[in-house]
């Protein structure tokens, strides 16, 4: 990696390149503005002489963070640790850091931020250099840069290619199939938005609902794929789609119920 991830806390701003070029790394003392000034409440880790231990908790509450949606406080935690992190090169810490950081950036861009893409490219990168990976730890990777590449910057062509290689790495290590459905629904959910499809709108529905249920992924696919089949047979789920209109949050309650039955 050409620039160091610590630099002066002085900084105003990133490093902006011309538009169509690959974007420069942001440098980590940057992460503190981003981060912004005012962000109470969130977890550090204090006390205690062992300087591995303090990374590696922030790293963990900086995950559950973003796993939260607060990408400033992943931030603060990222940051307080920034010029620890190039110690880890070499180790599973090392793509994991920067895998934290890209998904902090990513859940706080809008349409067009490419401002995550080198911290991404830097996590696969680094995941695959490893004689020995964390399980799904390169799936993570590539899985968090398609849906990066897809939500964010609709690079659909690039993020398959992120989602195939999720995919594959997770079939050649035996990975459970709830992490395959997750990756598959991530590739529907692509073809949805790139083809602007009417039956995005279900989709939504069928998520909404899952979410709001804590339905598992592989349960979600059966779903959506019963409701394909339903739809292209003319029954309710193409009635109502038909009609420009999306299925309700009843229909697809009433759909994971008998797919449960049936399938489950």
């Amino acid at each position: 990696m050409a620039e160091r991830h610590a630099m002066s806390m002085g900084s105003t701003r990133p490093d902006v390149v011309a538009h169509g070029q690959s974007p420069r790394k942001p440098k980590i003392g940057f992460l503190a503005e981003l981060a912004g000034a005012n962000v109470g409440g969130a977890e550090t880790v204090t006390g205690g002489n062992m300087e591995d231990a303090k990374f590696r908790d922030n790293l963990r509450l900086a995950r559950r963070q973003i796993d939260q949606g607060n990408a400033a406080r992943a931030l603060h935690l990222l940051t307080a640790v920034c010029h620890d992190a190039e110690r880890y090169k070499g180790t599973p810490d090392w793509p994991e850091y920067n895998l934290a950081v890209a998904q902090a950036f990513a859940l706080q861009a809008s349409k067009g931020d490419d401002s995550a893409v080198s911290w991404f490219r830097e996590a696969v990168q680094t995941a695959e250099a490893l004689t020995e990976l964390p399980d799904g730890l390169l799936v993570r990777a590539h899985l968090g840069y398609g849906k990066y590449l897809a939500g964010v910057l609709g690079r659909y062509y690039q993020a398959r290619l992120e989602y195939n290689r999720a995919l594959e790495v997770a079939l050649q290590a035996g990975l459970d199939e709830e992490r395959a459905a997750e990756i598959r629904l991530a590739l529907i959910t692509m073809g949805l938005e790139e083809t602007e499809s009417p039956e995005g709108q279900n989709f939504r529905v069928m998520r909404r609902v899952a979410e709001r249920d804590s339905r598992a992924w592989h349960h979600q696919e059966l779903v959506w794929e019963e409701h394909i089949r339903r739809s292209r047979e003319g029954c309710e789920g193409r009635m109502f789609a038909r009609e420009g209109y999306p299925v309700t949050e009843r229909y697809f309650e009433r759909l994971f119920k008998q797919v449960q039955i049936s399938k489950w």
